[in-house]
């Protein structure tokens, strides 16, 4: 038998059945419209089934609608272009006509010629004072426009009577139908202008003047109803709408405003009267909701992005939608890149907190956005998928992945979106090496740059980066680059490290002063700071001491820095990264100089600058003003002592870092500054107070300027009775012996530079510690080979002030300096034989060689120097080389020896 043997098992399928039929009856019955009595109601703005589908032109143009008809809701003819009351349209027949119609014209005066021959064919007056007849409108119109083969007349204004479509008539289909039209009509107007003003296409003035004059009547008009639904739906909330607008409508509204908005300040107007649609969408069932599709579901999400708008309810049931299975398999590729796009825009608006929030975003949202990005990056990754994608859809899916990297979306995805990121980047560049011509545009081929830079697993080979580097390279893409794009370009070879990449560094500081250059004309009003010091950061840090890299950027910073107008433009911070450049690229240009310092002088800027940049700013002007190899002028030095007594304050404070710390002790000592040692003092304890935390190129530098600071001060510290330290010395030099204790316990992290600063600075501050002094000692004998002249001077220097004699060394150093390959200036040679002559250390050899090299470069021999090289000569008991005192009483006295008859010396003038 059918329902089986045994009774009961009989009897319970009964009940299923009888219950599914009696489930089946009422839901039909409720899905289907309340039948009444009374006089016919306002139909609910329902779409048809036309309307569940992509707008597709029609074939041919529809005919106009038929004239007569009567107000009856059961007409066929009957028009829902007058929407009252007491009169409903039949939507499948006349609405879908005419939608098609609107969709079909690609001018304003196309749309305004279809609805007004749609009101012609229903005799429906414009004015109280004149009915239109289409032919007499035509014959009588004003400013009339001629397109292509049909002649469409466009006349706002006849006979003085205002001829204005009555949108408040309209249904809200066929509104919003408009208004997608209109904005679509508006982005090819534009496009039309700036690809060619003597097209077929070109729009005049009058075209442009009415589509404005549309807009403004319809968005008026819509923004009356929108705004009265919304009020109604949140004075009755909780109670089911008796008037609930339809989702169709209100989703073609929403795409429209987005459209209408493609700038800051569009969006800013469409944005209010777009957030009440979101509300009104959010405010309709699931079921409703849906209807719309997965393609409208993801155009929603891209205007509320486009518009920045948030709301959580909403974009969770868009969600849930997307996540089923049959939605995410009907999305082809364009939407799947959109809709990543959107996701990504919309995480970036909740981010950057440009909307607030009330909701904020659940953790329910995060999975649903993290889920979905997901799948439609797998999505995408499907062969057939990744074929029918354009660039313009890979290129914007990639960017999108990079961007909800970079906001934590993917989190445990990370390898999921670089696997994407190369399988989309792999199929773009295999299109652009088969094509005969270049497919990407700078913009994309930046953003694919950046991109990869975020998306790309450093542990990992990269075999793309060099290719897209150089499609970047050919084909014009640098030369047509703008400064944001080169900024973009040079932030992510940053990040990627591509160091090795020469040419597209000097590419991009090429491309970098050709627009600096057409700028000039303007005052560089179009080339930002903060652009600037991203681009001129990376060739200094990789490229620094290349010159024919350099060339290009110093060439772009000397015009930028001189112009005074582009300098108040730039924020102290931007002023401080610039005095880097400079200082760093060994620049120096006493006009930029001084018109940096004096910028900085003015108070707006003293109050604004944090002690992070305080330091910056001292040691890098400090820096540029002390080179040995420039000699500036009484009024730099004049700014520098203002810039001390002005920043210095700032560095009173406990947030420095160690660098920091140490640059600023840098800036104190090399530039001599003595007015304020209270925050020189402070520096000293701070670095002493975190001198675990430092490296030891920061400490030793420290204690280099600690040694410095002392020998300005003109102080010596000398031993009383007790052999104890006198204790009338300044504060730092407690700390720097705290400094140069942390030094001896990490000797195997010093380098010679190190070295050499710690001995010679612990005998200018007379820290005498035989302890310290014999491991420094030992580390320098294991550093020998690595000393120059230089070096070797101011560690002998430094042990002969403290009288540390340790033979060992002292043979080391001397067998070092005594090498052939070893370039000794005179004022090195000559400090070598005083600290020798301190140390009574005699080597008859050495001295008269280092005498021998003073005479040879006798030109660059001061006086200093012979006056100490003649005393350490009589401290160890040798006879001066007389040669050496004659040449330099002859080449720079004007004195020539002779000897008397009694076998003494004479001087005599030459002259």
């Amino acid at each position: 038998m059918v329902f089986g043997n045994s009774p009961t098992k009989r009897r319970r399928l009964w009940w299923l059945f009888l219950f599914i039929m009696y489930f089946t009856t009422a839901w039909s019955w409720t899905t289907q419209q309340p039948w009444s009595m009374s006089a016919p109601q306002p139909v609910q703005d329902k779409v048809p089934s036309h309307r569940r589908r992509q707008f597709q032109p029609p074939t041919q143009r529809p005919l106009p609608p038929r004239k007569g008809g009567t107000s009856n809701s059961n007409s066929k003819t009957g028009s829902s272009l007058l929407f009252s009351e007491h009169q409903t349209s039949d939507l499948a027949v006349s609405d879908s006509e005419l939608i098609d119609s609107i969709i079909a014209a690609k001018t304003a005066s196309e749309v305004d010629w279809t609805l007004r021959q749609a009101l012609e064919g229903k005799n429906i007056s414009l004015s109280t004072t004149d009915r239109l007849d289409t032919q007499q409108w035509q014959k009588q119109s004003n400013g009339c426009q001629q397109h292509g083969d049909d002649n469409k007349f466009v006349s706002v204004v006849k006979d003085g009577v205002d001829n204005k479509l009555p949108f408040s008539q309209l249904s809200l289909n066929v509104s919003s139908a408009v208004l997608r039209r209109m904005a679509h009509v508006s982005v090819l107007e534009a496009r039309s202008k700036v690809d060619n003003s003597n097209d077929a296409n070109y729009v005049s003035n009058h075209e442009s003047v009415l589509r404005e004059e549309m807009l403004v009547d319809l968005l008026k008009t819509l923004g009356v109803r929108l705004v009265s639904a919304h009020k109604s739906s949140s004075r009755d909330q909780g109670q089911p709408q008796q008037r609930q607008l339809g989702v169709y409508p209100l989703s073609d509204i929403l795409q429209a405003l987005a459209v209408l908005a493609p700038n800051e300040s569009t969006r800013q107007k469409m944005k209010p009267l777009a957030t009440i649609v979101v509300d009104l969408l959010a405010g309709v069932d699931a079921l409703e909701l849906y209807k719309l599709g997965p393609i409208r579901l993801v155009q929603c999400l891209q205007a509320m992005a486009k518009l920045q708008i948030r709301h959580p309810a909403l974009q969770q049931r868009i969600y849930e939608r997307l996540l089923k299975p049959d939605a995410v398999s009907k999305l082809p590729a364009r939407f799947l890149a959109h809709g990543l796009s959107s996701l990504a825009s919309l995480e970036k608006t909740k981010h950057n907190g440009i909307q607030n929030d009330e909701h904020g975003g659940s953790e329910k949202e995060r999975k649903q956005v993290k889920t979905l990005s997901r799948a439609f990056m797998r999505r995408l990754r499907k062969r057939k998928l990744s074929e029918d994608a354009t660039i313009e859809d890979l290129c914007r899916a990639l960017v999108a992945t990079s961007n909800l990297l970079e906001l934590g979306v993917m989190t445990e995805m990370e390898d999921e979106a670089a696997i994407f990121g190369f399988t989309s980047l792999r199929t773009i560049l295999d299109r652009e090496m088969a094509s005969s011509s270049s497919l990407l545009n700078p913009s994309q081929v930046t953003d694919l740059i950046s991109s990869w830079a975020s998306l790309t697993d450093q542990r990992r080979e990269d075999t793309v980066i060099e290719q897209l580097l150089e499609v970047c390279l050919e084909n014009g893409i640098l030369e047509g680059c703008n400064l944001y794009q080169l900024e973009v370009v040079t932030r992510s070879v940053q990040k990627l490290d591509m160091s090795s990449h020469v040419e597209l560094t000097k590419g991009v500081g090429e491309q970098f002063l050709a627009l600096v250059v057409s700028n000039g004309s303007k005052k560089y009003i179009d080339v930002s700071p903060m652009t600037t010091n991203e681009i001129l950061r990376w060739p200094i840090l990789a490229h620094r001491k290349n010159k024919e890299i350099m060339e290009a950027y110093l060439g772009a910073a000397s015009l930028l820095f001189a112009e005074d107008s582009f300098l108040a433009r730039c924020s102290v911070g931007d002023l401080a990264n610039f005095l880097w450049f400079l200082s760093s690229a060994h620049t120096f240009n006493e006009k930029i100089l001084e018109g940096i310092g004096s910028r900085l002088m003015e108070p707006e800027y003293v109050d604004a600058c944090s002690p992070k940049l305080a330091s910056r700013i001292l040691a890098t002007f400090t820096s540029l003003i002390e080179s040995e190899k420039h000699s500036p002028t009484e009024s730099l030095i004049q700014i520098k002592q203002d810039l001390f007594h002005n920043y210095g304050g700032h560095l009173l404070s406990s947030s420095l870092s160690p660098s920091e710390i140490s640059s600023a002790l840098y800036a104190y000592a090399k530039g001599n500054y003595l007015r304020d040692m209270g925050v020189f003092d402070h520096l000293v304890s701070l670095l002493a107070a975190s001198r675990h935390e430092c490296t030891v190129r920061q400490l030793s530098q420290s204690l280099w300027s600690c040694g410095k600071m002392m020998a300005w001060e003109g102080r010596e510290l000398v031993q009383d009775e007790t052999d104890q330290m006198s204790k009338a010395g300044p504060p730092y030099v407690a700390n720097a012996e705290n400094i140069a204790e942390e030094l001896s316990t990490r000797l195997d992290e010093l380098s010679p530079a190190d070295i050499a600063q710690i001995v010679w600075a612990m005998g200018k501050l007379s820290i005498r510690d035989d302890l310290m002094h014999s491991r420094f000692a030992r580390r320098a004998k294991e550093l020998s080979a690595c000393l120059n002249a230089s070096m070797i001077s101011n560690i002998l220097w430094g042990l002969a002030r403290v009288e540390y004699k340790n033979e060992e060394i002292i043979t080391e150093l001397t067998y070092r300096l005594a090498s052939p390959d070893l370039q000794t200036s005179p004022k090195e040679a000559a400090s070598v034989l005083f600290s020798l002559g301190r140390l009574n250390w005699r080597d008859e050899t050495l001295f008269y060689q280092f005498s021998q090299k003073m005479v040879e470069q006798i030109e660059d021999t001061n006086a200093q120097s012979i006056a100490n090289t003649l005393w350490a000569f009589r401290a160890v008991h040798l006879r001066p080389p007389q040669e050496l005192l004659d040449t330099w009483a002859a080449e720079k006295l004007g004195l020539m020896s002779v000897t008397n008859s009694y076998g003494n010396i004479e001087r005599r003038s030459e002259k």
